[in-house]
Order: C-alpha cells, then structure tokens, then sequence
C-alpha cells in the first residue's frame, strides 16, 4: 500500500522531511498488537514479495522477541515477590518458634525446635 501522505506532500511541494517511501510492520503476539516496526527510506520505492516476506518474518521473530522478554520480566518479578514472602515467613516463624521455645512447658519424651 502506498502513503499517500507522502506522495501527496512530495508533489505538492510539501515538506516530507527526506522522506519518499516508508513501510510499515504490525507486531502481533498472540492474536494482539504489541507495537510496530517503521522502515523508511530517502527514495521512491516499492516492496516485492520477497521484502514482504523478509519484513513479515522479521517482525514475527521480533513480536516473539518481545513476549519472551515480557514473560522473563514477569517471572523475575513473582521470583522476587515470592522470595520477599519466604524471607517474611522464616522472620515471623522464627519470632515465633524463639518465643515459644522460652515459655513452653517441659513435655515427657517430646520438645520443639527451630532452625535459622
């Protein structure tokens, strides 16, 4: 498809900004959009079916790109939750094991422990 935005302003003395062509490439990760790829050149220009292919293809390894590297994001952020819990569960367990070890009563054949 060609940008009639830029033909329009070129022929019309417009101002492109040293833009004459440009193609756009939507980046879909799991049937939604995750952003886009502009490529833009200095010259008219117009794609064949082997840049289409090329570009299509470039833009799914970099849509997948992005979702690995959203995914990897989202598990270091519950790693670093969950480890945040466990260090605030061994701090009241063992606040709580120490206080109970110094009041409990002596019991025949059984007792309490605790480990840091």
């Amino acid at each position: 498809m060609e940008c009639t935005r830029l033909r329009y302003a070129a022929s019309h003395a417009g101002d492109t900004q040293g833009l004459f062509f440009h193609a756009t490439v939507p980046l879909i990760s799991q049937n939604r959009p995750v952003g886009q790829i502009n490529i833009a050149t200095d010259q008219w220009e117009f794609l064949s079916s082997a840049d289409l292919q090329f570009l299509s293809a470039a833009g799914s390894q970099a849509a997948i790109a992005l979702e690995r590297a959203r995914l990897y994001d989202l598990a270091e952020r519950q790693r670093i939750r969950l480890g945040q819990e466990l260090e605030m569960a061994r701090a009241v367990q063992k606040t709580f094991c120490q206080s109970n070890l110094r009041g409990f009563p002596a019991s025949p054949g059984g007792g309490l422990a605790s480990s840091s």
